[in-house]
């Protein structure tokens, strides 16, 4: 079940707490609170894994786009930490860059 605001909740998860509220004899009001307490947690554990996912998707990013320096040697190459690559020139590093950005939108 999706509600609203863009939570999966699963329907064996709320039909295992109705049982069991129904086995241990709790009142309607407390099978009610147990529910609403179950959704709102699972709500703010995706919203809480959305964010952790943009932030890795974010330094990913950063990381491949950002941070490179200038071999003084060659010119053309670039490194950061053990890492190698040709050097990206003008318009290719503007490209990539708005890629990136267009990425992150996205993902958001």
């Amino acid at each position: 079940m999706k509600t609203s605001w863009g939570v999966q909740t699963s329907w064996r998860v709320l039909f295992l707490i109705v049982v069991a509220a129904e086995g241990f004899h709790f009142a309607v009001w407390q099978t009610l609170l147990i529910l609403v307490v179950y959704v709102v947690l699972e709500y703010f554990d995706q919203w809480l894994s959305k964010i952790a996912k943009t932030k890795a998707v974010g330094k990913a990013i950063d990381d491949v786009v950002y941070g490179w320096h200038t071999v003084p040697d060659d010119p053309t190459l670039e490194v950061k930490d053990e890492w190698s690559r040709t050097k990206l020139v003008g318009s290719e590093q503007i490209l990539v860059a708005r890629i990136a950005e267009l990425l992150r939108e996205m993902l958001r």
